[in-house]
């Protein structure tokens, strides 16, 4: 369906009601009259104007509509390049220059109009197709706006899924897995909940175990959605970054993968296909110079802060590392990745303890530090929600978890927001945010290795992921036990 709805004139979108039994109201002799209040206004002699009433307001981005809260919806409004759509008990034309309504004499905007665009109010994977980088950061609106979508059966979520993931696999190469793009499988493998929080996707089979009862991969956003614990809020999905910038204690910079990770159907399935990663062979290649001719589109620069630089012609940004980036004209075949719900991957692992942030707004997400054997500050961890903080509310300021968290290493990197272990961090966050408040300069952290880790549960034999986080590396290797992890991830 979302290559009909991408390659037609026009979609016309029912967007009023319930549900698709509402129909379009309004055509006259056929269907029901709209609630639409219109008000006359005089003009000069004898000449009128009918506007809406005043009174009758429309609704901000695409309104209160249960039609922009289900996600089976969202690909017919993602594709459709025009479309003529009933909403507010009145008509509105969108198409790619803007919009307009049946009450409105006006110009379009122009393509670069910021509200009409914002991917967030009316996500179109086509703007995605022509205007962004394929990389996981340039999915964070669309990936959010779909993951909020409210589903009968959240087991449907992959499958309501597949059509925007089937478009997008022409520009990202060579193909997602599970919402994933598996060029960049070790970054994407980070996502992580921002302004807000998320919950699994619960079964609509009831008495099934959330983890069990169907195959979303906890290791996917896929598997979970967005929830309002807070007003006028609901959780996003965030990506980390892919180039050099240090986004203050968001992300780091990821360097290379620790292990190799492979696709599979089936806990004990013996078919185990390579996941095709290769984000850290083009970085490898840049560093060493290793570059005869660089990928289509590309130019190397000279910058005296960051040493070598690379930018594409269809961004403004500079980057550490060129990149794949197919034309959106490109008549790319694809095969299909297997959308197989299990990992495997044989890697380092370590037990930490989780100690509760006394000031969660410091970091600006609901997250808890981690602490090594030796009571030092090891990392921290990106929590999906409030049920997994309170684990870690134990009685007293100085409450940890009762029990040491298993946590399993995905890639190497560095980060600059991580403090001497020695010192007490969010004292120091607390000291840093204070001189920031008074005008003062903030004081320069040092860029030390780390880990970035998942924290991981296992229930029969397979492992789920219950958030991501990061370790000091130098923590992490007299820490983590010698031998590796059979790890399968479901």
């Amino acid at each position: 369906m979302h290559r009909i709805y991408h390659s037609a004139d026009f979609t016309i979108v029912a967007a009023d009601g319930v549900d698709a039994n509402h129909g379009l109201r309004g055509l006259k002799g056929l269907t029901t009259a709209r609630n639409h209040s219109q008000m006359p206004i005089q003009l000069s002699g004898s000449e009128q104007v009918v506007v809406r009433h005043p009174a009758k307001k429309y609704p901000g981005s695409h309104g209160r509509n249960t039609y922009h809260t289900r996600a089976w919806t969202f690909q017919e409004f993602g594709f459709s390049l025009r479309r003529l759509v009933f909403a507010n008990d009145a008509v509105e034309w969108h198409c790619e220059w803007g919009l307009t309504r049946e009450d409105m004499i006006r110009e379009l905007p122009e393509p670069s109009n910021g509200q009409y665009f914002d991917a967030r109010q009316r996500p179109t994977v086509h703007r995605l197709l022509t205007d962004k980088m394929p990389t996981p950061h340039s999915l964070n609106d669309l990936v959010s706006a779909y993951s909020n979508r409210i589903l009968s059966f959240p087991e449907d979520a992959l499958s309501a899924f597949a059509g925007t993931q089937s478009l997008l696999e022409q520009f990202f190469q060579p193909g997602f897995l599970c919402g994933l793009p598996e060029f960049w499988f070790e970054l994407a493998l980070h996502w992580r909940p921002y302004n807000g929080s998320i919950g699994w996707r619960v079964a609509s089979s009831s008495g099934c175990s959330p983890k069990t009862s169907y195959k979303l991969p906890s290791w996917s956003w896929i598997g979970w959605t967005g929830r309002r614990d807070r007003p006028g809020t609901i959780g996003d999905i965030q990506f980390p970054k892919d180039d050099d910038d240090y986004d203050g204690p968001l992300f780091g910079r990821f360097t290379e993968p620790v292990t190799k990770w492979y696709a599979l159907s089936h806990p004990a399935s013996l078919d185990r296909r390579p996941i095709t990663s290769a984000w850290h062979e083009y970085r490898s290649k840049a560093i060493e110079g290793r570059f005869v001719t660089l990928p289509q589109g590309w130019k190397q620069h000279a910058d005296e802060k960051r040493g070598v630089t690379f930018s594409h012609y269809r961004s403004h940004r500079k980057y550490s590392y060129p990149f794949p980036v197919p034309e959106p004209s490109s008549k790319i075949i694809s095969t299909p990745v297997p959308q197989t719900a299990y990992l495997s991957a044989q890697t380092s692992r370590a037990f930490l303890c989780g100690k509760a942030a006394r000031n969660n707004a410091l970091m600006r997400e609901n997250h808890v530090w981690l602490k090594s054997s030796q009571d030092q500050y090891a990392g921290f961890l990106y929590l999906n929600n409030p049920e997994q903080e309170s684990l870690f509310k134990q009685t007293g300021n100085d409450s940890s978890s009762p029990n040491p968290l298993e946590l399993v290493a995905t890639s190497k990197g560095t980060i600059r927001s991580l403090f001497p272990p020695e010192l007490d961090w969010e004292l120091e966050l607390e000291r840093s945010s204070e001189a920031f408040r008074m005008g003062k300069e903030r004081e320069e952290r040092k860029v030390v290795d780390c880990i970035f880790v998942l924290w991981i549960e296992w229930e029969d034999g397979v492992a789920y992921r219950r958030a991501c986080g990061v370790v000091i590396a130098e923590i992490w290797e007299r820490e983590r036990e010698k031998e590796l992890v059979d790890l399968i991830l479901g």
